[in-house]
């Protein structure tokens, strides 16, 4: 949030407050051993990215970061 929140962006704070309780009870109804937790350098690499105020790094970072969880989700909905 509090990336959001520093945005200053109205409408990106108030979609991320409506959605955030939805998210919150989706990962809790799916955390299992099998998703993969990122690692402190893939939370350093999108902070870093950020503050770079380049968009593709920060989009590179994040895709990074979410490809091990999306890989393991898809397979669990496949199986």
């Amino acid at each position: 949030m509090a990336i959001i929140a520093a945005s200053a962006n109205r409408a990106m704070i108030e979609i991320y407050q409506f959605f955030s309780a939805s998210i919150a009870e989706t990962i809790a109804a799916t955390l299992d051993d099998e998703i993969p937790e990122p690692d402190m350098r893939a939370h350093a690499d999108i902070i870093d990215a950020i503050a770079t105020g380049d968009p593709q790094q920060a989009d590179a970072a994040v895709r990074r970061f979410m490809a091990p969880i999306i890989s393991a989700l898809d397979r669990m909905l496949l199986s």
